[in-house]
């Protein structure tokens, strides 16, 4: 895999603003912190808090609190803390350069849920106030995803189901290899993934080849068996590019029908410039990419292997 090197690009003007004020916090001394911040230069960190009420805005407890960012090359999702009916996340700022992110509260049953996004130029609004989140919107659609291997179910396997605007929803499949998910009327399937921690991993796209029905309930991933992949990455002199974050993106041949990404997928080249893929599919022909989240970088082109 080959790259081009662009030198010192722009930062977007929102999040530079937001950066450096950020920053210009973090140079006081800690007394002088305000107590939305901690950390400091790749561990800085801001808080969200948030405030959860039912349909008729009575307090609740009741409730789980899924938080994902959104960069180019990978999403990341940091931990919640539930204390009675408010919650609390740390989110990065150094170490994701992230253009969105995006809020679900839920009912522990999912039968109610919230959901709020969220673009960089409102952090700072948002790190000094509490967020409101009533639980009164209500999922009219339960999605059931199959996942299979040589024809019988996997048990445990790892699903995300793609939304589109950056929504993944998360789940593991049960006893019997089935995942369930919980939609909005407005909410609509753009692709699923799935694996397991031995390697295997399959997925599909809703608009590629071969024809799928979004509009259809229950669903069947096929896993592969992975292999091992050696990844070399070269810049436009044949130079190794040592410590480069990136996502792998993989798609069936010929209709590039890409699977999805997940924690695996994203990966960093050692001092020689190399990786190791340990979910590299075993099929026939495939197509990938590697997605950056770099202002140093550019990638030359696709594989086709």
């Amino acid at each position: 895999m080959k790259l081009y090197s662009l030198g010192l690009a722009s930062h977007w003007l929102a999040f530079l603003a937001i950066y450096f004020a950020l920053c210009s916090a973090d140079s006081h001394a800690t007394e002088d912190k305000p107590e939305w911040i901690r950390g400091k230069g790749e561990s800085l960190e801001f808080r969200l808090t948030g405030e959860v009420v039912g349909a008729s805005g009575e307090e609740t407890a009741d409730f789980s609190v899924t938080c994902q960012l959104n960069s180019a090359g990978a999403e990341h999702r940091p931990n919640s803390k539930v204390d009675g009916n408010h919650f609390e996340v740390w989110v990065p700022t150094n170490r994701v350069n992230w253009h969105s992110m995006w809020i679900r509260v839920s009912s522990k049953d999912e039968r109610l849920v919230a959901y709020k996004t969220l673009v960089p130029y409102e952090l700072r609004q948002t790190a000094t106030k509490v967020l409101q989140f009533q639980l009164a919107k209500q999922p009219t659609r339960v999605v059931e995803v199959n996942v299979e291997y040589l024809g019988k179910p996997v048990a445990h396997a790892h699903v995300i189901a793609d939304l589109g605007f950056s929504i993944n929803l998360a789940a593991v499949a049960n006893d019997a290899g089935v995942a369930t998910f919980h939609l909005l009327p407005e909410q609509q399937l753009v692709r699923f993934t799935a694996w397991t921690d031995d390697f295997k991993m399959g997925g599909f796209s809703f608009n590629r080849k071969p024809t799928r029905d979004p509009a259809s309930d229950e669903f069947t991933v096929d896993l592969n068996q992975c292999r091992d992949k050696l990844l070399r990455v070269v810049d436009d002199q044949g130079a190794p590019v040592p410590n480069l974050d990136f996502v792998l993106q993989m798609a069936t041949l010929p209709d590039y029908n890409f699977v999805g990404t997940n924690d695996n997928s994203r990966l960093k080249t050692d001092a020689n410039g190399e990786v190791v893929y340990r979910w590299f599919p075993n099929w026939k022909e495939r197509h990938c990419y590697m997605e950056l989240d770099s202002k140093l970088w550019l990638p030359e082109q696709g594989q086709r292997t």
